[in-house]
């Protein structure tokens, strides 16, 4: 990724935090709190936007025909599976220092061809080390940590059906 444009991510992703998904995305989806969100904040601030059955622009026919209402991805599976096999790889220690993706669900999801299932135990977020930027749908805003909390934080949540695991992904160009 060139570095004018891991910049404006940088920048995107500070301005962003303490915001609420309403404030990133006019759709209809965006104002309903009761959703899981995490997807669709990265997507938003990404540019993702893969698929029309999975994009908050296409989940009402209103929301579809509002040029107003910029589509993104609202699925971590989706996302996670639409990057090659070989860039995305298990956090091993913890530690990556390079800006990716990062994703967390229990093993049990992860099918036996490395792609992600759906269930629903599962959170994306965008990582600038030390540094995780993600929805957190408790607090229903952007909230940003440092990776060892946001391990922490999903390791606990996620805990009770299986072990859990953490991966990163390359930026999707």
């Amino acid at each position: 990724m060139e570095d004018q444009k891991l910049e404006q991510i940088k920048t995107d992703l500070e301005s962003s935090v303490g915001q609420r998904i309403d404030e990133i995305c006019n759709s209809t989806l965006g104002s309903d709190f009761d959703q899981n969100q995490c997807a669709h904040y990265v997507s938003h601030i990404m540019g993702y936007d893969f698929s029309q059955s999975a994009s908050c622009k296409y989940l009402t026919y209103a929301d579809s025909r509002d040029d107003e209402v910029k589509g993104a991805t609202i699925r971590v599976d989706v996302i996670f599976n639409r990057i090659v096999s070989a860039h995305r790889q298990k956090l091993v220690n913890n530690m990556c220092y390079r800006p990716g993706l990062v994703f967390v669900t229990q093993e049990r999801n992860i099918q036996t061809n490395g792609d992600m299932g759906s269930m629903p135990a599962k959170h994306i977020g965008i990582m600038i080390w030390p540094w995780v930027y993600h929805y957190s749908n408790n607090q229903n805003k952007v909230k940003k940590e440092d990776i060892t909390s946001f391990i922490n934080t999903f390791t606990s949540a996620y805990a009770g059906n299986g072990p859990v695991a953490f991966y990163r992904g390359e930026f999707i160009a």
